[in-house]
């Protein structure tokens, strides 16, 4: 079963039929604490690039859908091609007021309240001159000092005119209609299109988006959109969020104390257990079934599996490192003939180095194999090394060693046997006694070239990837 990276289809039925991540339970705490919002409300779902943030959140959405509220969803990065984030945003809310309009018989006065809510939405575009003074001025004018600057300077002789005080305080105006016809909106949905309170608002990717566009799209919604009855959910990786904000306003902004202005509860996600995606993997892919077709298939599955799920946690993948890392190994197992070996174990770590280490992965295709600079990239944290000394980092070692040159392998050979005759219970007795081991059954096996082997087969699928 060849796969690309596709959206997880989620059941709207059984929105969490598929959370590999065990995180039903977070969503159930979340909406809890929504459901007790009493105003207007703006939570963060926070974690790193590729932690599963956007699956969460489509299944937390599709859950909620399923309690009866009417919710939204806004990725930002595939908008930010507009000048102004109000107006993608008003525009994609059209589906939603739309669908609410099919549940309620006499829908005309939210109609109204719409087209209201539109046409001062597009006043309050032409009348931007708040945001543009603290874009302008790098954020060192809030909005609240506004109106005093502007008055300053429409009594100078600058020339800046009165005709601009009095479009901002026609803005001004109109922002206060805006949010009274939105949350009308937002009241006659709930109470005849019988949606349980609140509404909720989902933003994604807005760490990915251009710094003013992600800026902008914060002012508006606290701004604007901050009105009764509606609850706003950012996905953000935070770190990302604060190199926009500097990139817009400085290296010296203090940029946590600017975030709280936008968001009132922050939620970490907790890193996800890599044994349970990789278990979710090895089931999308079929693999089961794959390696029942071949020899010694169940363990050399088990063995696979294993072993990369170690090597995920040592180099701290992100679950799309490992999405990716996998749709590789599906593809040399899938060209690999049923009656060739695949070396599981080195296999895995090939796969995984070439993710983690690139340029250390080129040196190996150029057969230049440096077991010491291999062996430091996982001596590096406690648990690399506890990899090494053990099942399987001893046979990729034996796999390694086995690739050099036949002088630099019986270097190797002699070492490992010196250390042996001191006694297997010695410091390094044990290591050097499994890899003498391995690479004994590799010469009887006549199985040696392991290694040129499994990357003739990596570079023959890169050319799919």
């Amino acid at each position: 079963m060849l796969r690309k990276h596709v959206e997880l289809e989620i059941d709207p039925q059984n929105p969490f039929a598929l959370d590999c991540l065990a995180r039903k339970h977070t969503a159930e705490v979340l909406t809890r604490i929504i459901e007790s919002a009493t105003q207007p409300f703006v939570i963060s779902i926070e974690a790193p690039w590729g932690w599963g943030k956007t699956t969460f959140i489509r299944m937390w959405k599709a859950f909620l859908e399923s309690q009866g509220h009417l919710c939204f969803h806004f990725n930002a990065w595939e908008t930010d091609f507009v000048d102004d984030p109000l107006i993608a945003f008003v525009g994609e809310m059209q589906s939603v007021i739309d669908e609410a309009k099919t549940k309620i018989k006499d829908y005309k006065t939210i109609e109204k309240h719409w087209e209201k809510v539109q046409s001062l939405g597009a006043g309050v575009l032409r009348q931007s001159l708040p945001l543009a003074l603290q874009v302008a001025t790098r954020g060192v004018i809030s909005k609240e000092n506004i109106e005093d600057l502007i008055e300053s300077i429409a009594s100078g002789k600058t020339g800046f005119a009165a005709e601009r005080l009095k479009g901002y305080k026609e803005e001004k105006k109109a922002i206060i209609k805006f949010r009274k016809n939105l949350e009308d909106v937002a009241k006659l949905i709930i109470e005849h299109a019988n949606y349980k309170s609140p509404l909720i608002f989902f933003i994604d990717e807005l760490d990915r988006c251009r710094p003013d566009y992600a800026i902008a799209l914060l002012e508006r919604i606290k701004h604007l959109f901050s009105v009764n009855g509606f609850v706003f959910v950012l996905s953000i990786d935070r770190g990302q969020l604060i190199n926009s904000v500097r990139a817009l306003y400085g290296l010296g902004m203090e940029t946590e104390g600017y975030l709280r202005r936008f968001i009132d509860l922050a939620y970490s996600l907790p890193q996800p257990k890599t044994e349970h995606f990789c278990t979710f993997l090895s089931e999308r892919f079929n693999w089961r079934e794959v390696f029942e077709k071949r020899a010694k298939g169940k363990d050399h599955f088990r063995q696979l599996i294993e072993t990369f799920i170690d090597l995920a946690n040592i180099f701290k993948f992100s679950l799309r490192v490992q999405e990716q890392c996998f749709t590789e190994l599906n593809l040399v197992i899938r060209a690999t003939p049923l009656d060739n070996r695949i070396y599981p174990p080195l296999l895995s770590f090939l796969v995984a180095l070439k993710a983690h280490e690139p340029n250390i992965y080129k040196k190996l295709i150029l057969n230049q194999v440096d077991i010491e600079e291999v062996s430091a990239i996982l001596k590096e944290t406690e648990e690399g090394k506890k990899f090494l000394i053990d099942w399987p980092g001893y046979v990729i070692e034996a796999y390694l060693i086995d690739s050099l040159s036949e002088e630099k392998k019986q270097l190797q050979i002699d070492t490992f046997q010196k250390i042996l005759s001191m006694g297997k219970d010695q410091p390094g007795g044990d290591r050097a006694y499994h890899i003498l081991k391995v690479l004994d059954g590799m010469r009887i096996e006549r199985e040696s070239g392991a290694l040129k082997y499994l990357i003739s087969r990596l570079e023959f699928v890169e050319k799919f990837m």
